[in-house]
């Protein structure tokens, strides 16, 4: 006897006068023998008596889509095996006392089989069906109902969605039942090698006829298209078919009913926001961000991650507008964002730094996903490693839109913003080298940019990219000023914004323009320490310095030579920093 819900257990049963010794037979649902459970040694089994192994002891499970199960003795002879297709709930596979072959039976452990009374396919009906699939499922499928107030067999019934003569139809695997009033489901993939739950076809989401037969009869049929992206066709108990945005495979639920009320909001409503995936200081320090993009609260119990990471919500209520984080390790987040109640809970696993599918599945007994997409690390190198996270860069994008790179953005904020915090940039170098996680000698390179660390840090520069964005475009660059006096080369340049007297630079560099005829010998012609108010000349005739136009949190400046012009002798100019102890 075998059992496929709930429970699983598999009954072996010896027949014979004798006692029978099991020591090194294998059960096992693969067909080469391995794996599987071992019968230790010195397990008899009496005449006439049964053994009841469960999955617990087993280490295997029974798939009630459709599965197999194989014993083998200590030889790895095959002596006996089964393979079966959809199950219904509440009901075992037994071998049919009478005739000795399997059927549907009623569970009779440790006891005699029992077969159980079988209904007429003929009360079988399509039920739901989808074909266009984007996010809530990866392939078309088909639902069939049960209408009988008994179990029904699914010998000798077929399902096509070609109806010419002759036309080849999916035959449903040897031993599948439906359950009274149940529902099963099958994946319209086109690949029945794949299990007893795929047919042998797949869905035409513009125009498709399905045809349900029992001996050669048809027993029902439907006709549907074009098929809503993302919505099944589902038919109420008097056939009428009626689009549905909340798919209800294998079940059967209202529109009116609040479960299903909430399934509609969270496909709607609930959205990751930011995924910080490849963070400074390792796998610690990764966090997910969702937020509820409505107006009305979202019941999240019974929501969960399932492809990417793990995470199954508790009873939680996401309010309108709200946040939550979810990090990979609590303590971690905590110290580098500080205590926040939108922090919830702590996932199961590591996401990918090269990119991965992430999956956010509806409560049960809903199976779609409300998210499902792959973030790709080269989408913003920004996020893939040098610190900052990937931010979605509109609430109400589109579900089937997560897929596309112009859908995130690279967060604005050093380390990313959960919940809206944000750790703000320290502004003097000891502090900035642990906050980046940096060697702390001014000359290391971090990132290999050619800019060291002290010069990253003075110009606000990034210290862990190499795209030339994050570093190289804040480099000092060379100007010709024209004046009635002449041409004058010169040098323009942007500091940070920061709170010291004159409003620009690091509370712990000072700032020199330099001037050398030979790139050998400098003189200072003008300095920026962080207790000046503003720039010092140090030459005389004193070096031009004026404001340029500011950029965001930058003051822009440009200066020129006070000897140098297009017909003096060459001068070269640049920018320095020294580190005030």
């Amino acid at each position: 006897e075998i059992i496929a819900i709930g429970p699983d257990s598999i009954e072996l049963h010896n027949p014979s006068s004798t006692p029978q010794d099991l020591s090194g037979w294998k059960i096992t649902d693969q067909a080469n023998g391995q794996n599987g459970y071992l019968i230790p040694p010195g397990t008899l089994l009496p005449a006439g008596q049964y053994l009841v192994l469960d999955a617990l002891l087993t280490g295997f499970g029974l798939d009630a889509d459709g599965d197999a199960v194989f014993l083998f003795d200590p030889s790895l002879t095959l002596r006996d095996s089964l393979t079966f297709g959809t199950q219904a709930p509440g009901y075992s596979l037994a071998r049919d006392p009478a005739t000795d072959s399997w059927t549907l039976a009623i569970p009779t452990p440790s006891a005699p089989n029992r077969r159980a009374q079988l209904g007429d396919p003929r009360d079988l009906r399509l039920s739901e069906w989808f074909a266009a699939p984007a996010v809530r499922y990866p392939t078309d499928w088909v639902e069939l109902v049960n209408r009988s107030p008994l179990p029904v067999s699914l010998a000798g019934v077929t399902l096509t969605d070609n109806p010419a003569v002759g036309a080849p139809a999916h035959a449903f695997a040897p031993l599948s039942f439906l359950a009274p009033s149940g529902y099963a489901v099958f994946l319209a993939d086109g690949r029945p090698q794949d299990g007893p739950a795929h047919l042998s076809f797949s869905l035409d989401a513009q125009q498709d006829e399905l045809v349900l037969a029992s001996g050669g009869t048809i027993i029902d049929r439907a006709t549907f298209g074009p098929a809503t992206l993302d919505w099944s066709t589902s038919r109420d108990t008097s056939g009428l078919a009626l689009a549905s945005e909340v798919p209800t495979r294998g079940f059967d639920l209202a529109p009116t009913d609040p479960a299903w009320s909430n399934a509609l909001a969270l496909q709607q409503h609930l959205r990751l926001t930011e995924i910080m995936y490849n963070p400074i200081g390792g796998s610690d320090f990764e966090y997910l961000e969702l937020t509820n993009t409505g107006t009305t609260p979202l019941d999240l119990q019974g929501v969960r991650f399932t492809q990417g990471i793990a995470f199954a919500f508790a009873a939680t209520t996401l309010a309108p507008g709200a946040h939550l984080i979810l990090a990979a390790q609590e303590a971690a987040f905590q110290s580098r964002y500080g205590s926040t109640p939108a922090l919830l809970g702590t996932f199961t696993g590591k996401l990918d730094n090269a990119g991965e599918t992430l999956s956010l599945s509806l409560p049960p007994p809903f199976d779609g996903s409300i998210l499902r997409f792959a973030y790709q690390d080269s989408w913003h190198p920004a996020s893939d490693g040098p610190g900052r996270s990937l931010e979605l860069l509109n609430p109400t994008t589109p579900a089937a839109s997560f897929d596309d790179a112009f859908s995130w953005i690279s967060s604005p904020a050093p380390l990313g913003s959960p919940a809206d915090l944000t750790v703000p940039e320290p502004t003097n170098f000891a502090a900035w080298t642990a906050f980046y996680q940096l060697p702390t000698s001014p000359a290391a390179d971090s990132d290999g940019d050619g800019i060291d660390n002290l010069a990253e840090f003075a110009l606000a520069t990034h210290p862990h990219s190499a795209l030339p964005q994050d570093g190289r475009d804040q480099l000092p660059s060379a100007l010709l000023a024209e004046t009635p006096q002449g041409s004058f080369p010169g040098l323009r340049f942007s500091l940070p914004e920061s709170a010291l007297p004159a409003g620009f630079g690091r509370d712990d560099i000072r700032y020199l323009l330099q001037e050398s005829p030979d790139l050998t010998t400098w003189r200072d012609l003008a300095s920026k320490a962080p207790a000046d108010p503003s720039w010092q000349t140090l030459t005389a005739p004193p070096a031009t310095l004026f404001p340029g136009p500011d950029t965001a949190g930058r003051r822009s400046f440009s200066a020129t030579s006070p000897s140098g012009s297009d017909t003096a002798p060459r001068r070269y100019l640049r920018l320095s920093f020294q580190l005030v102890p």
